[in-house]
């Protein structure tokens, strides 16, 4: 039935987007072609090896776990760990997170998270940016700031390139072409 409802979903050139906590089905799932692990726990030896560079796509959502009582740090202490063996195995990683479990704004948080768990600062960027728009389907529309692409821009004070968390604080927003937030320049 699962095979089925993927190759359904793949003729119609979408993606089957996948919520699975426990192992097996993760596991059952991927070799059935689902393109995404959504909200992922805890990711391990054959999944990795079966999800691998061209496979599907992990959203970790760090930040979820990160203030919680110590049982959820040890499990985020696993999530790191995962992570990190997926990085090196060179699993797509694309930037998410479950807020609405912590206050709304503190996301960004996932950004140093990521770096923390190997990404290098410019790959945390890009999996907010251009691995999230291939997830989707939509590299030709998103991802990058290029004549003909919708392009929201956010700007920070520093360099995230040289310290990520400075993405945990964007002084300007703009979505559409609208200025909604503008701390750098004063104007609004």
């Amino acid at each position: 039935m699962l095979n089925h409802k993927i190759h359904e979903t793949h003729l119609i050139e979408h993606h089957f987007i996948l919520a699975c906590r426990v192992w097996i089905a993760r596991s059952r799932a991927t070799k059935a072609g689902a393109v995404l692990e959504r909200r992922v726990i805890l990711i391990e030896g054959e999944i990795i090896k079966s999800v691998g560079p061209e496979g599907s796509f992990a959203i970790p959502s760090l930040a979820k776990t990160v203030d919680l009582a110590d049982k959820a740090k040890a499990i985020n202490s696993q999530k790191e760990q995962w992570l990190r063996k997926a990085i090196q195995a060179g699993v797509k990683i694309a930037y998410g997170t479950d807020a609405g479990v912590f206050p709304h704004g503190e996301n960004a948080k996932d950004f140093r998270l990521l770096v923390r768990a190997g990404m290098t600062p410019m790959q945390s960027v890009q999996s907010a940016t251009v691995v999230a728009a291939e997830l989707l389907g939509q590299s030709e529309h998103l991802g990058s700031v290029k004549p003909g692409k919708f392009a929201d821009l956010v700007a920070v004070q520093g360099d995230p390139l040289r310290d990520i968390s400075v993405l945990e604080r964007v002084q300007f927003v703009m979505k559409g072409g609208v200025v909604y937030k503008d701390q750098l320049t004063g104007k609004q």
